[in-house]
């Protein structure tokens, strides 16, 4: 079953897989621009709204079908591109974004150093043409 999707990576839990993220978070906020007023409080003009801002924890665990290594790898080269994807979440598009940070905690390793778990913090961006 498909959870959502940035781009082309699929948020999924099915027998085989189980690829998505454990906590999400989104974040938000208006632009005010303040102007200082002779004798007076200053007066605030809101100039608009910010970029949203979301952050996921996705574990990547080989005994839930995935490799944490080549899941990694693709984060990687996504971030490294800087280029915008859709972001889907059940059904609902929530915009562009880019993945602008990606945190790694390698958790478990096999006896020959193989990653068999990884714990990853993914920060993205919302991503605007046109300031619309």
């Amino acid at each position: 079953m498909q959870l959502g999707a940035f781009g082309d990576i699929a948020f999924e839990t099915s027998a085989e897989r189980v690829r998505t993220w454990q906590q999400m978070s989104r974040k938000g906020a208006a632009r005010f621009a303040e102007h200082a007023v002779a004798k007076g409080k200053p007066l605030l003009e809101f100039l608009g709204p910010s970029l949203e801002e979301l952050t996921m924890v996705i574990r990547f665990d080989i005994q839930l079908g995935v490799e944490p290594e080549i899941e990694l790898a693709a984060l990687r080269d996504i971030r490294d591109a800087g280029k915008e994807r859709v972001l889907v979440i059940g059904g609902v598009v929530i915009g562009k974004f880019v993945l602008e940070e990606i945190g790694e905690e390698h958790k478990r390793h096999s006896g020959s150093g193989r990653l068999l778990l990884a714990e990853v913090n993914i920060k993205l961006k919302e991503y605007v043409t046109n300031g619309t």
